[in-house]
């Protein structure tokens, strides 16, 4: 007999390692080579829209699946044991949706101001600040999606924070940190972390498919990203010594960028 064991494993989470490191490689790719790539946030911002937009693809299948299920079914609906009829269940779906694009809108405005930060102020940020990531995402699911908190949570968090504040002591020990660096650091990890929970309270209340969030995102951020690349390539501005920009006079420019290899990669590490 086993003393340990892992239990049914879900061969889905596959998804997710395979996930985890093609991340690894994208961050190396852009963060540890020479790359003209990092030099251009809007060109960075650009690439994260065109990767989420992909999404486009998983989520018309299923779209289409589900309306061949759809034309299958009778003309009413069953849900445990009640009868749900056409109309009434037309009028609940239409005013749902107006909900479920606010809810939409928020995750593009969060993931929009996190993208926006790591990409404009990269200089600014302090490494392995995402160990704080699980208390704030376990605050905001409670405030938000009132989820109960046990004693083992409170213990588990316990420890993170207090290993996490001791590495970062030990890892900046003799670096001068400044106020601002915390700030833009810790504002980032807040917008990630309520970001994901707003996107499973859109799963679990709105019935949402994530390709669909994915896609809503992906074109918020590639239209947004791109109005400001038009910007920035027109209107001569001077970057702080704080922004990653291209120069002293543009903050980015896509014709300086133009780089077909460079290009191949933007399409393969997001």
């Amino acid at each position: 007999m086993a003393i340990i064991s892992l239990g049914a494993i879900n061969k889905k989470i596959l998804f997710a390692v395979f996930g985890g490191c093609f991340k690894i490689i994208a961050n190396i790719i852009l963060y540890r080579s020479e790359v003209k790539m990092k030099n251009h946030p809007c060109i960075l911002g650009i690439n994260a829209g065109l990767g989420l937009s992909l999404s486009f693809f998983p989520f018309l299948y299923l779209k289409l699946k589900n309306r061949k299920m759809n034309h299958s079914q009778s003309s009413t609906l069953i849900t445990g044991n009640f009868l749900i009829y056409n109309d009434s269940f037309v009028i609940m779906k239409n005013r749902e949706k107006k909900r479920k694009y606010f809810y939409f809108l928020s995750v593009a405005i969060l993931d929009f101001l996190q993208k926006f930060l790591t990409f404009f102020y990269v200089k600014l940020f302090l490494e392995n600040f995402w160990i704080f990531d699980s208390f704030l995402i376990l605050v905001f699911s409670f405030l938000i999606l009132k989820t109960k908190v046990y004693s083992h949570h409170f213990l588990s968090l316990i420890m993170i924070i207090i290993i996490g504040i001791a590495f970062n002591v030990i890892n900046y020990y003799d670096n001068d940190i400044t106020l601002l660096q915390v700030v833009v650091t810790l504002l980032t990890e807040i917008f990630y972390c309520l970001e994901n929970v707003i996107c499973k309270l859109t799963f679990n209340v709105k019935f949402s498919s994530p390709y669909e969030i994915c896609l809503f995102v992906g074109i918020f951020e590639l239209i947004i990203f791109t109005l400001l690349l038009i910007i920035f390539m027109n209107t001569s501005i001077s970057g702080s010594k704080n922004m990653n920009n291209l120069n002293q006079e543009q903050i980015d420019n896509f014709f300086i960028y133009i780089d077909f290899q460079e290009i191949m990669i933007l399409y393969n590490i997001k």
